[in-house]
């Protein structure tokens, strides 16, 4: 017969290292991981693709510049140039209504690290158009 004697202070240690390991269950997922400052976070060249139901798709560039930690402007979304509220939170972006020359424009979308996609809808000449666009870096 083997007689194992452990101390209340070993046994107080190996519990404590117990707890302490399982707090540290492994967190790595696919979730991103966004800085506060999203603005300059989305900054770069990117790849766009609007696909609208009334005129098919349509590919070009889209730059887009920080204006402030929170606010960006995108060279162009379905054509037009326009400025955008980055929510870091949700990872979500707002296009308020605006207006550029003779078009009113307005959406929202979200973004990973790499893609962008925002619904919007505009009304050109009079002619109210819907469309989604994603961006890819």
């Amino acid at each position: 017969m083997v007689n194992i004697s452990v101390g209340k202070k070993s046994i107080g240690l190996i519990l404590a290292m117990g707890i302490v390991l399982a707090g540290c269950k492994d967190k790595s997922n696919n979730d991103p991981v966004y800085p506060t400052d999203c603005g300059n976070y989305l900054v770069g060249t990117y790849s766009g693709s609007d696909y609208c139901a009334s005129t098919g798709q349509n590919y070009y560039t889209c730059n887009i510049q920080a204006t402030t930690t929170t606010n960006i402007t995108l060279s162009s979304l379905g054509g037009l140039p326009v400025t955008g509220i980055v929510k870091c939170d949700d990872n979500t972006i707002e296009i308020p209504t605006q207006t550029v020359g003779n078009s009113s424009i307005s959406g929202s979308g979200k973004y990973t690290a790499n893609r962008i996609v925002i619904n919007w809808s505009a009304i050109t000449q009079g002619v109210p158009v819907n469309c989604s666009t994603t961006f890819t870096r």
